[in-house]
């Protein structure tokens, strides 16, 4: 495929959507990637994470199951330390983002509401602030 004024040759990947679910309990997903999951209680010397691979949520703001899937044309989220919304799509341009980067790239979702392009930026909605009392810390393996 050609993307922007690259000719890029990738694998060919499934049609078929793929949507994987995460249960509250889950403390370990392998596949499709790897993640772990940490749920705490907040006290007073938490620190956040600054590593991109992992995120620090709110676990009182999110809905289980989690879901585990690709992003959907026109979904946007609200990315962390911005007042708006912003259409992942955009999101992805801003990111430069390939063609097959952009279809291969994973998206955790609460309910119908984005919480985390796996790996890049965290959904504003979802941080934890100074009234979080459970914590979830997600960390991308590999």
């Amino acid at each position: 495929m050609k993307d922007r004024e690259y000719l890029l040759i990738s694998p060919a990947r499934s049609k078929q959507e793929q949507v994987f679910y995460v249960e509250e309990g889950c403390s370990k997903l392998s596949f499709p990637i790897q993640l772990t999951f940490e749920k705490s209680d907040r006290t007073t010397d938490f620190r956040f994470s600054t590593n991109p691979k992992v995120v620090d949520l709110d676990l009182d703001s999110l809905v289980f199951p989690l879901i585990l899937r690709h992003w959907n044309e026109g979904e946007y989220f609200q990315p962390l330390g911005m007042p708006g919304l912003k259409k992942l799509s955009d999101f992805f341009i801003d990111e430069k983002y390939s063609i097959p980067d952009k279809e291969n790239a994973w998206i955790l979702a609460s309910g119908n509401q984005v919480v985390w392009v796996v790996g890049k930026r965290l959904d504003d909605r979802f941080k934890i602030t100074a009234k979080t009392k459970r914590t979830i810390r997600i960390r991308l393996n590999g």
